[in-house]
Protein backbone atom coordinates (compact mmCIF):
# COMPACT_ATOMS: atom_id res chain seq x y z
CA UNK A 1 0.00 0.00 0.00
CA UNK A 2 1.39 3.49 -1.04
CA UNK A 3 2.30 5.92 1.81
CA UNK A 4 -0.95 8.54 0.54
CA UNK A 5 -3.40 5.23 0.71
CA UNK A 6 -2.18 3.92 4.22
CA UNK A 7 -2.70 7.83 5.40
CA UNK A 8 -6.13 7.85 3.63
CA UNK A 9 -7.02 4.68 4.92
CA UNK A 10 -5.52 5.48 8.77
CA UNK A 11 -7.21 8.81 8.97
CA UNK A 12 -10.64 6.91 7.98
CA UNK A 13 -9.91 4.27 10.91
CA UNK A 14 -9.47 7.60 13.03
CA UNK A 15 -12.64 8.78 12.07
CA UNK A 16 -14.63 6.08 12.56
CA UNK A 17 -13.46 5.30 16.23
CA UNK A 18 -14.32 9.08 17.19
CA UNK A 19 -17.79 8.81 15.22
CA UNK A 20 -18.67 5.35 16.51
CA UNK A 21 -17.97 5.81 20.26
CA UNK A 22 -18.44 3.99 22.47
CA UNK A 23 -18.17 1.27 19.79
CA UNK A 24 -14.30 0.54 20.00
CA UNK A 25 -14.65 -0.16 23.78
CA UNK A 26 -17.91 -2.51 23.37
CA UNK A 27 -16.67 -4.17 20.33
CA UNK A 28 -17.83 -7.92 21.49
CA UNK A 29 -20.53 -6.74 23.62
CA UNK A 30 -23.21 -4.72 21.51
CA UNK A 31 -24.04 -3.57 18.50
CA UNK A 32 -24.53 0.00 16.84
CA UNK A 33 -27.97 0.83 16.74
CA UNK A 34 -28.54 4.18 15.06
CA UNK A 35 -27.01 7.45 14.07
CA UNK A 36 -27.37 9.55 17.01
CA UNK A 37 -26.05 8.30 20.42
CA UNK A 38 -28.40 9.25 23.92
CA UNK A 39 -26.53 11.33 26.46
CA UNK A 40 -27.90 9.26 29.20
CA UNK A 41 -27.13 5.81 27.97
CA UNK A 42 -23.73 4.70 26.34
CA UNK A 43 -25.41 1.58 25.59
CA UNK A 44 -28.65 0.73 24.55
CA UNK A 45 -29.97 -3.12 24.96
CA UNK A 46 -33.34 -4.54 23.30
CA UNK A 47 -33.47 -2.00 20.88
CA UNK A 48 -35.35 -2.64 17.67
CA UNK A 49 -33.59 -1.29 14.25
CA UNK A 50 -32.16 -2.26 11.35
CA UNK A 51 -28.56 -2.90 12.51
CA UNK A 52 -30.79 -6.28 14.15
CA UNK A 53 -32.33 -7.27 10.60
CA UNK A 54 -28.96 -6.92 8.59
CA UNK A 55 -27.34 -8.85 11.73
CA UNK A 56 -29.76 -11.45 11.72
CA UNK A 57 -29.35 -11.55 7.48
CA UNK A 58 -25.50 -12.04 8.11
CA UNK A 59 -25.71 -14.13 10.50
CA UNK A 60 -28.08 -16.29 8.24
CA UNK A 61 -25.52 -16.73 5.74
CA UNK A 62 -22.90 -17.66 8.17
CA UNK A 63 -25.02 -20.43 9.74
CA UNK A 64 -25.64 -21.41 6.37
CA UNK A 65 -22.17 -21.44 5.45
CA UNK A 66 -21.01 -23.18 8.71
CA UNK A 67 -23.77 -24.51 10.33
CA UNK A 68 -27.02 -26.31 10.22
CA UNK A 69 -29.10 -24.47 7.72
CA UNK A 70 -29.49 -24.83 4.57
CA UNK A 71 -27.57 -22.10 2.75
CA UNK A 72 -29.36 -19.47 1.26
CA UNK A 73 -32.66 -20.02 2.33
CA UNK A 74 -34.67 -18.80 6.17
CA UNK A 75 -36.07 -21.52 8.00
CA UNK A 76 -36.61 -18.91 11.12
CA UNK A 77 -39.21 -17.01 9.74
CA UNK A 78 -42.88 -18.37 10.12
CA UNK A 79 -44.15 -19.05 6.19
CA UNK A 80 -47.18 -21.41 5.96
CA UNK A 81 -45.47 -22.10 2.82
CA UNK A 82 -41.85 -23.22 4.00
CA UNK A 83 -38.90 -21.49 3.98
CA UNK A 84 -38.18 -19.55 1.31
CA UNK A 85 -35.16 -18.74 -1.21
CA UNK A 86 -33.03 -15.94 0.83
CA UNK A 87 -30.57 -15.14 -2.19
CA UNK A 88 -31.27 -11.76 -2.68
CA UNK A 89 -31.26 -10.56 0.91
CA UNK A 90 -27.77 -11.99 1.69
CA UNK A 91 -25.91 -9.01 1.50
CA UNK A 92 -23.33 -11.47 0.41
CA UNK A 93 -20.39 -8.36 0.14
CA UNK A 94 -20.45 -7.98 3.74
CA UNK A 95 -21.91 -11.32 4.40
CA UNK A 96 -18.87 -13.12 3.47
CA UNK A 97 -16.27 -11.21 5.88
CA UNK A 98 -18.97 -11.82 8.30
CA UNK A 99 -18.42 -14.76 8.15
CA UNK A 100 -14.28 -14.57 7.73
CA UNK A 101 -14.63 -12.36 11.49
CA UNK A 102 -16.86 -14.23 13.17
CA UNK A 103 -14.32 -16.52 14.49
CA UNK A 104 -13.53 -13.35 16.61
CA UNK A 105 -17.07 -13.26 18.04
CA UNK A 106 -20.36 -12.55 16.13
CA UNK A 107 -20.60 -8.89 17.86
CA UNK A 108 -16.49 -8.09 16.86
CA UNK A 109 -17.46 -9.00 13.57
CA UNK A 110 -20.34 -7.14 12.95
CA UNK A 111 -18.99 -3.96 14.68
CA UNK A 112 -15.25 -4.95 13.06
CA UNK A 113 -17.29 -4.48 9.21
CA UNK A 114 -18.83 -0.91 10.69
CA UNK A 115 -15.36 0.05 11.52
CA UNK A 116 -13.61 -1.24 8.52
CA UNK A 117 -16.34 0.19 6.29
CA UNK A 118 -14.34 3.56 7.33
CA UNK A 119 -11.15 2.82 5.38
CA UNK A 120 -12.72 0.97 2.72
CA UNK A 121 -14.31 3.86 1.54
CA UNK A 122 -11.86 6.59 2.45
CA UNK A 123 -9.52 4.10 -0.19
CA UNK A 124 -12.51 3.77 -2.82
CA UNK A 125 -12.98 7.87 -3.11
CA UNK A 126 -9.19 8.19 -2.75
CA UNK A 127 -9.06 5.73 -6.03
CA UNK A 128 -11.74 7.48 -8.01
CA UNK A 129 -9.85 10.36 -6.71
CA UNK A 130 -6.90 9.38 -8.31
CA UNK A 131 -8.30 8.02 -11.47
CA UNK A 132 -10.23 11.17 -12.21
CA UNK A 133 -8.07 14.00 -11.24
CA UNK A 134 -7.59 16.59 -13.60
CA UNK A 135 -4.86 16.37 -16.21
CA UNK A 136 -5.01 12.35 -16.02
CA UNK A 137 -4.60 11.19 -19.89
CA UNK A 138 -7.25 9.70 -21.46
CA UNK A 139 -7.54 6.48 -22.84
CA UNK A 140 -7.39 6.32 -26.51
CA UNK A 141 -11.34 5.16 -26.76
CA UNK A 142 -11.98 8.01 -24.79
CA UNK A 143 -10.02 10.31 -27.17
CA UNK A 144 -11.56 8.69 -30.49
CA UNK A 145 -14.73 9.06 -29.34
CA UNK A 146 -14.22 12.76 -28.12
CA UNK A 147 -15.26 15.50 -31.13
CA UNK A 148 -12.68 18.25 -31.27
CA UNK A 149 -11.97 21.25 -33.50
CA UNK A 150 -9.31 20.82 -36.18
CA UNK A 151 -7.78 23.27 -38.47
CA UNK A 152 -8.72 23.42 -42.25
CA UNK A 153 -7.45 25.36 -45.21
CA UNK A 154 -11.11 26.87 -45.45
CA UNK A 155 -11.47 27.19 -41.62
CA UNK A 156 -11.94 25.20 -38.06
CA UNK A 157 -14.15 21.84 -38.81
CA UNK A 158 -15.84 19.96 -36.12
CA UNK A 159 -14.88 16.47 -36.13
CA UNK A 160 -12.18 13.49 -34.79
CA UNK A 161 -8.67 13.91 -35.96
CA UNK A 162 -7.11 11.34 -37.84
CA UNK A 163 -4.63 10.06 -35.31
CA UNK A 164 -6.94 10.25 -32.46
CA UNK A 165 -7.77 6.75 -32.53
CA UNK A 166 -4.39 5.92 -31.68
CA UNK A 167 -3.51 8.83 -29.09
CA UNK A 168 -2.20 12.14 -30.14
CA UNK A 169 -0.07 12.97 -33.38
CA UNK A 170 3.02 13.84 -33.14
CA UNK A 171 3.19 17.66 -33.03
CA UNK A 172 -0.06 18.18 -32.71
CA UNK A 173 -1.67 20.37 -30.35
Amino acid sequence: MKAPAAAVAGLCLGAALIVSRPLPVEITHGLPVGARQLTELSVLTRIPADTLQLYYQLWLVRDGLLGPTPLFTDPYQFRIDGPRWNLPQTFLPLALPFTVLSSLGLHAAYNLLVLLSFPAAGLAADGLARRCRCGHRLHAPTRAARPSLRRTPGGLRHGARAGDALGPRRGAP
